[in-house]
C-alpha cells in the first residue's frame, strides 16, 4: 500500500472512531445526567412544593366554601326572621312577595355555593392529576 493510501485510511478510520466516540459522550451521558437532576433532588423538591401548594389551596378552598356556607345561612336565618315578622305585623300580598323573594335569595344562594365547591374540588383534582403526570413523566 501506497504511503497516500495508509494516511487516507488512518484518517478515515481516526475519523471514524472520533465520530462514534462523539456521538457517544454527547447523547447518552448528557441525557443520563438530565434526567437525572430532573428525577433527582431538584425535581424533588419542586414535587413537594407543588404538592405543598396544592394541599394549601384545597384547604383554602374547603374553608372558603365553609365561611361561604356560614355567611349565606347567617344571611338566611336574618331574611327569614324579618320575613316572619312583616308576615306576622302586615298580613298583606306584599308579605306574600316578599316569601317569594327570599325563597328565590335562598335558593340561587345555595346554588352559588354548590357550584363553588364543585369547581373548588375540580381545581384541586386537576392539580392532583398534573402533579401525577409530571411525578410519573420524571
Amino acid at each position: 500500500m501506497s504511503d497516500f493510501a495508509k494516511s487516507v485510511e488512518a484518517s478515515f478510520n481516526s475519523h471514524q472512531s472520533r465520530t462514534h466516540l462523539d456521538t457517544r459522550v454527547s447523547s447518552n451521558p448528557t441525557n443520563i445526567i438530565f434526567l437525572e437532576s430532573i428525577g433527582g433532588g431538584g425535581g424533588g423538591v419542586i414535587v413537594v412544593v407543588v404538592v405543598v401548594v396544592v394541599v394549601a389551596a384545597a384547604a383554602v378552598a374547603v374553608i372558603s366554601v365553609v365561611v361561604v356556607s356560614v355567611i349565606i345561612a347567617a344571611i338566611i336565618v336574618i331574611i327569614v326572621v324579618v320575613v316572619v315578622a312583616v308576615v306576622v305585623v302586615v298580613d298583606d300580598v306584599a308579605a306574600i312577595f316578599v316569601v317569594i323573594v327570599v325563597v328565590v335569595v335562598v335558593v340561587v344562594a345555595a346554588v352559588v355555593v354548590v357550584v363553588a365547591f364543585i369547581v373548588d374540588v375540580a381545581i384541586v383534582v386537576v392539580a392532583a392529576v398534573i402533579i401525577v403526570v409530571i411525578t410519573t413523566q420524571c
